[in-house]
């Protein structure tokens, strides 16, 4: 929980003192910036975790923790059906299109039905799909709606992929 100053009153509802503490609630994202000075308090050859251990324990003596309130797109990627939803995401244009600029040199997107003619004869492509560079796809290979190929994947003839995401050298 932050207050109106972004300064951190309650992590995991602890330091209990402050229990009952206003403010809003948000989540913790596990990017930190630490002070050399509170790493140099943690023990050595101890397993701690900073929202369990280390935070709390600055809370209950009063020292400033702070947080940082991001209002941009976010999304937890740590369960399967999350990881394809922010894939997801991106294809539906959540976030504009400047990711396509960050794609491997020689990657092809395929977001509209007119691009489809980026794909080989023989291959159907229902937009969405994102093919990394030196993808092979056989004749009669259907990619999408939803299709995510990575670097030098390999479709052979009469493959099916919608809904997924293939990594770097996957082969059907």
């Amino acid at each position: 929980m932050l207050d109106d100053d972004d300064r951190v009153l309650l992590i995991n509802g602890h330091p209990a003192t402050h229990a009952r503490a206003t403010g809003q609630e948000t989540i913790f994202a596990c990017v930190q910036m630490v002070d050399p000075q509170v790493l140099a308090r943690i023990p050595p050859d101890r397993f701690i975790t900073t929202t369990a251990d280390v935070y709390p324990t600055l809370l209950e003596h009063q020292e400033a923790v702070y947080g940082y309130r991001y209002t941009g797109y976010w999304i937890d990627i740590g369960a399967p059906e999350r990881y394809l939803q922010a894939h997801w995401d991106l294809l539906d244009g959540v976030l504009g299109d400047q990711w396509t600029q960050r794609l491997p040199r020689g990657s092809r997107v395929v977001l509209r039905p007119d691009d489809a003619r980026l794909a080989a004869p023989g291959v159907t492509l229902i937009p969405p799909v994102v093919l990394g560079p030196g993808v092979e796809l056989a004749p009669d290979v259907h990619l999408g709606p939803y299709a995510v190929l990575g670097a030098r994947c390999q479709l052979a003839s009469g493959a099916v992929v919608r809904a997924s995401i293939l990594c770097t050298g996957g082969t059907q």
